[in-house]
């Protein structure tokens, strides 16, 4: 069966299948059938037929294929920032270690020169 292409699918069901793929974070499935004019009840149907399930199926698998360059990317500088993060937090524990300076001490300093001495977790600048 040619799922791909649409076998044996109508457009409206191509076209909700699109708007499932490429539909906003937050939106719900009602939403989107709403906005494509299809009743609940008609998409339930749907879903009794293998060929409309078939090209679901096959459109989720593209859209994820798509998405997967973005998010290694996404998940590439990610992990680089937390590797920066890391070397920053042991330089600094290293200086504060060279320094003499310890516990509290060093990282309150280093508080008060980033934030004029608010602590950032009391919500205040």
């Amino acid at each position: 069966m040619d799922t791909e292409n649409g076998g044996g699918i109508t457009e409206i069901q191509k076209k909700v299948a699109s708007a499932m793929m490429t539909c906003a974070e937050d939106e719900t499935l009602d939403g989107i059938l709403s906005r494509c004019g299809v009743s609940g009840e008609e998409y339930g149907l749907w879903l009794r037929d293998g060929r409309f399930t078939g090209y679901l199926a096959d459109a989720a698998e593209r859209a994820i294929e798509a998405a997967a360059p973005r998010v290694a990317s996404a998940l590439s500088r990610v992990a680089r920032s937390n590797v920066q993060a890391m070397k920053l937090y042991f330089d600094i524990l290293g200086k504060m270690k060279k320094d003499g300076t310890s516990g509290d001490g060093g990282i309150g300093l280093i508080r008060d020169e980033i934030f004029g001495g608010a602590d950032p977790a009391d919500g205040e600048e």
